[in-house]
């Protein structure tokens, strides 16, 4: 059960993060063309929550038994202290915006 979980994990953060990666030519591009961005900035933004949340219970999950000819997991644990910092950073970017916003619009 925990390998079938981690591996839903894996996917589910390498997918999240594709996404929030592909999410930035489509912002360009709607820029570009004049196209409203908001649908594309709100699912980044869900898509790097998805992909914090599912990197970081990845790396706390247990990694199961190690067995013979099974590939180590040590690939994917460092794309996901990658994704975990990238999607954290980003958030926190968020989150900075969102409170300087909130506490003095104006000047922002």
């Amino acid at each position: 059960m925990t390998t079938r979980r981690n591996a839903w994990l894996g996917r589910g953060f390498l997918a999240c993060g594709a996404y929030a990666l592909l999410c930035i030519p489509a912002i360009f591009l709607a820029e570009a063309k004049q196209w409203p961005e908001s649908f594309w900035h709100t699912t980044q933004l869900l898509a790097a929550l998805g992909c914090f949340a599912s990197a970081a219970a990845f790396l706390l999950s247990g990694r199961g038994p190690r067995r013979a000819g099974r590939p180590s997991r040590s690939a994917m644990t460092v794309w996901a202290k990658v994704a975990v910092v990238l999607s954290g950073g980003w958030l926190l970017v968020w989150g900075t915006i969102l409170t300087l916003l909130v506490l003095g619009g104006d000047d922002f």
